[in-house]
């Protein structure tokens, strides 16, 4: 409700300002984006089953997946009614081999020696279980603005406006390495083949601010700030070696940064430059447990990612 609160918003403003009576301009621009960042889960208590709920220490287990990927990014924008400006970009990547997927676990009981009987605790800020493994990604980005010059001067300009992005990542992690920190003299075991199947949705609606300027006929600069405070996240991860299916399903906000910059090569062809900030936080959640189809519990979850985005791209200009 709240996503389409703020679509059914920029619909009404669009339609108070009445019809376009300008020509419109239409650009096309194509080019590649090198990713980074990381989207990270982290789950603990409050934690819940059929016999009740259960207070404790948050977190106590962390997943970190890594987005480094270059990604092919393909775009168009329409400017009407001396004003309004429309874009639309899509981004997918063209490699897939993001880094090191991360797993920390905290405050793990264990016994020592195995089958002795003998268990032991050191504590909810122990790093008692590690891994690192291998990691596949498919990413799937696309970005909806419309904005607004509620100012104009010959070579400045300052524009509001909004916009819907989507985002999805699709991760396969393998070949596990885990070790033990808080148990160095135990060997490190390693299962070849995968081992966890990751997914999560990002839609995140937003509004934003923005300055334009025009330093000559050739070369143009722009940078945006934008919020939002309506994030929806939808995550699933399969452990795959338990036939464990972890749900999430969480709200939180976002804040958005980008500058670029842009050259005219010719009369119609042009160059940009620009990089991209994004952050994402989310609110604390629940995350339903099932193994083999079968609900188990519900943690307490939540996600955070931090990403940048360099791009260039080569526009042309009808």
């Amino acid at each position: 409700m709240k996503k389409l609160t703020v679509i059914l918003l920029f619909a009404v403003i669009f339609f108070i300002e009445g019809t376009p009576t300008h020509a419109a301009n239409f650009d096309v621009t194509a080019g590649i984006v090198k990713l980074s960042g990381d989207t990270t889960y982290r789950i603990g208590y409050p934690f819940s089953d059929v016999s009740g709920t259960y207070e404790g220490y948050f977190p106590f287990s962390q997943l970190e997946f890594p987005l480094d990927v270059y990604m092919l990014s393909l775009g168009g924008s329409i400017e009407f009614s001396d004003r309004w400006k429309a874009s639309l970009t899509i981004q997918t990547n063209i490699t897939n081999d993001p880094g090191k997927m991360k797993d920390s676990d905290w405050g793990v009981p264990f016994e020592d020696p195995p089958g002795s009987g003998w268990w032991w605790w050191y504590g909810p800020k122990s790093l008692d279980i590690y891994s690192t493994s291998d990691t596949e990604l498919d990413a799937m980005i696309w970005d909806i603005n419309l904005g607004y010059t509620i100012y104009r001067a010959p070579k400045f300009s300052f524009i509001v406006g909004g916009g819907y992005l989507h985002q999805n990542f699709d991760f396969t992690a393998s070949n596990l390495d885990q070790w033990y920190p808080s148990d160095p003299a135990r060997p490190h075991d390693r299962v070849s083949g995968p081992a966890i199947a990751y997914e999560i949705t990002y839609d995140i609606p937003y509004l934003e601010v923005g300055i334009q300027s025009n330093v000559n006929n050739k070369f143009s600069v722009g940078a945006s700030l934008g919020y939002s405070p309506f994030v929806t996240i939808e995550d699933k991860d399969q452990h795959l070696l338990r036939n464990k299916v972890n749900r999430g399903d969480l709200e939180g906000d976002a804040f958005l940064f980008s500058v670029e910059a842009r050259y005219n090569i010719f009369t119609n062809w042009f160059l940009m430059f620009g990089i991209d900030y994004v952050t994402i936080e989310t609110d604390k959640g629940g995350m339903d447990a099932s193994f083999n189809g079968i609900y188990d519990h519900t943690v307490t979850e939540e996600v955070e990612s931090t990403q940048t985005s360099a791009m260039f791209t080569v526009g042309y200009a009808f």
